[in-house]
């Protein structure tokens, strides 16, 4: 074979090993693979060795989901992205094949490593602990059962992509290189943005904050994190699928001539449509929620805490979506430099931290949502400010 040939069929290769990889992540662990067996736990739908240890179990799986969610949301991004990036030739593919297929090794050799130790008591122990002060019988579960084979496929072809990658320097080719590696990098800031500061630290706070408060609080937040949106399509669904919905839109309305009118094919087109989707599902919801008074609870004060609290809960989700597919626009547009973006993001989520910090000492859960969209709304308008200066400069 000619050396062209050669390296046409390890583009291939790669394309090919990416979309297998994510599709493994996707349907062979999930986006939830600690939280369902938490949820069978809870739902007493698990066999456990040890029913008196079942809190204990509960925890320590809530715990291994925290790092796997955010691992699972970068790794099944980057993969996504380098599959689509590489197939279309976009600059910077090869610098997102390393990165991607580096994260598919790292998530795979955490699933292997929670299986192989998630019988040890002493992890157990030290996981369970960030929840709960007193630990006292922890017994070791396997319940995880065959998702160990997941993670080491990921190692297995992470490696190999990592080696043809590498090996051919096809993030060195003229085709997949990028002239800024910052730029390159700062593709996964929407994502982290969306696993670590909205999914995990956001949330923790506003947990934290309501247990600190009176029962009321407490429960309307448990109620409208399970009872009103756990399960619900659009609602529950994890950010980083709509960033990859936003990505592959802005990618193929680039690269593919379709049919449309020259204003529907904006990389705006996919940010817009998602955003009309879930305006009109707030609004059908709103209409239809389920019933709280004579249901769930008799308490009068708590079905007003949540009815004040659920409409502001969806408005934060729609923000937080906007917000983040805005950043995949302007960066992979790149309207603006990964410093002031990095600087947008910055503020934003300082903005929603103190805020929630104050109204969660001040006021209640329906001004700590208030908090969290308005810095939303904050960053959007840094976004498109910025955009705008970089578009008026050229």
């Amino acid at each position: 074979m000619k050396k062209e040939e050669i390296i046409y069929v390890r583009i291939l290769t790669v394309i090919g090993a990416s979309a297998l990889m994510a599709l493994i992540l996707i349907f062979g662990a999930g986006s939830g693979l600690f939280q369902r067996i938490a949820n069978g736990i809870n739902d007493n739908t698990l066999q456990l060795s040890n029913v008196d240890a079942a809190i204990y179990s509960l925890y320590f799986y809530k715990g291994l989901d925290v790092l796997y969610r955010i691992l699972y949301a970068v790794t099944v991004f980057g993969l996504i992205l380098t599959t689509a990036a590489m197939f279309f030739k976009l600059k910077g593919a090869g610098i997102y094949a390393v990165l991607s297929s580096a994260s598919a090794v790292v998530t795979g050799a955490y699933i292997v490593l929670c299986s192989i130790f998630e019988g040890n008591t002493a992890l157990r122990r030290m996981v369970v602990h960030f929840y709960l002060k007193d630990v006292q019988t922890v017994a070791p579960e396997h319940l995880l059962g065959l998702h160990w084979m997941a993670g080491v496929f990921l190692i297995v072809l992470g490696v190999f992509c990592l080696v043809i990658v590498k090996g051919t320097r096809l993030d060195k080719m003229k085709a997949y290189s990028s002239s800024s590696k910052a730029a390159c990098y700062s593709v996964f800031i929407p994502v982290l943005m969306g696993s670590v500061i909205f999914e995990f630290l956001r949330e923790l706070l506003i947990s934290v904050l309501c247990q600190r408060g009176d029962t009321y609080t407490a429960s309307a937040y448990a109620c409208i994190r399970s009872y009103y949106f756990g399960g619900k399509w659009f609602f529950d669904d994890p950010y980083v699928l709509y960033l990859i919905l936003a990505v592959l839109g802005i990618i193929v309305l680039s690269k593919i001539k379709l049919p449309l009118p020259e204003k529907l094919r904006s990389a705006w087109l996919v940010p817009g449509i998602l955003t009309v989707i879930g305006v009109v599902r707030s609004i059908v919801y709103l209409f239809n929620a389920p019933p709280l008074f004579g249901y769930l609870t008799f308490d009068e004060k708590l079905c007003d805490v949540i009815e004040s609290a659920y409409p502001l809960y969806m408005l934060v989700y729609i923000l937080d979506m906007v917000f983040l597919m805005a950043l995949v626009v302007m960066i992979l547009q790149e309207q603006g430099s990964t410093k002031k973006i990095l600087a947008v993001c910055g503020i934003a989520t300082a903005v929603s931290i103190i805020g929630i910090l104050i109204c969660g000492f001040t006021a209640g859960l329906p001004a700590m949502y208030i908090t969290a969209a308005a810095a939303d709304v904050i960053g959007l308008i840094g976004l498109l400010y910025r955009g705008n200066i970089r578009g008026s400069h050229h």
